[in-house]
């Protein structure tokens, strides 16, 4: 019972843009799931709750990012530098989840209105405050490779744990063309990891950056969040097209 051959089959039959589902983790530990279906340009729902397992949470196999979420880049030049308008706003879009920039390889914090010198370093109350909204909150972190994996992964571990996230997101773009410097930061993220759950975000159409290494973080079993920067793609790229590639 392969969930990966359901979507094919979902895909086969219906169209990729013809299904959606949706997952939210109640309070009670137990998740529901929503299934979308159009037939006949009509839009059906139906919806389950699955159980809470018996087994027990064995880190990277518990999702933070399961549903809606969102990203956060530069608080200061978006939110008026204020968690609660982040909450409110993801709230308001129905979101499960919102990912936050916490460093720049080993740089810590998010660059100030684009200043790389003068960064803003969340603190471990809003995260507290996302989670009392009923939230999961993540990291996320651009990959450079310009310095030693193994000290820039412990920088990433430190600064999620003090500020207590469920995950961490790697964006990994051009810098780690090189397979050397991608294997490095994959093996040092998948030995020192201390059971947070891993994500990568690669640039979304591959046949245009062959020289990035997706293969590697498939095999290491990131889940993997591609990137669509629709203002880039532009209406050349509709978001069926991207999905058919």
């Amino acid at each position: 019972d392969n969930p990966e051959r359901r979507f094919d089959y979902l895909d086969d039959v219906l169209g990729v843009v013809g299904w959606q589902d949706e997952y939210t983790i109640l309070p009670d530990g137990c998740v529901s799931c929503k299934l979308r279906c159009r037939i006949d340009g009509e839009w059906i729902t139906k919806m389950d709750v699955g159980g809470k397992s018996e087994q027990p949470d064995e880190g990277p196999q518990a999702k933070p990012w399961i549903g809606i979420g969102g990203w956060v880049w530069e608080i200061g030049s978006y939110f008026h530098d204020d968690i609660n308008e982040v909450i409110a706003r993801a709230i308001e879009l129905k979101m499960q989840w919102v990912a936050l920039k916490i460093a720049d390889d080993g740089s810590l914090g998010e660059p100030i209105a684009g200043n790389v010198n003068n960064r803003r370093r969340y603190q471990p109350e809003e995260i507290d405050a996302i989670k009392a909204a009923g939230l999961h909150p993540v990291g996320w972190t651009y990959a450079y490779g310009s310095q030693p994996s193994v000290w820039v992964v412990a920088r990433w571990m430190d600064e999620c744990h003090r500020l207590g996230l469920e995950g961490l997101i790697v964006d990994a773009e051009a810098e780690l063309r090189d397979s050397g410097k991608a294997v490095e930061l994959i093996n040092a993220l998948t030995d020192h990891h201390e059971g947070l759950p891993l994500a990568v975000a690669p640039l979304p159409i591959p046949q245009y950056h062959t020289q990035l290494q997706y293969q590697a973080w498939f095999d290491a079993g990131f889940d993997v969040m591609f990137q669509d920067y629709e203002a880039d793609f532009g209406a050349s790229w509709p978001l069926d097209k991207l999905f058919d590639l």
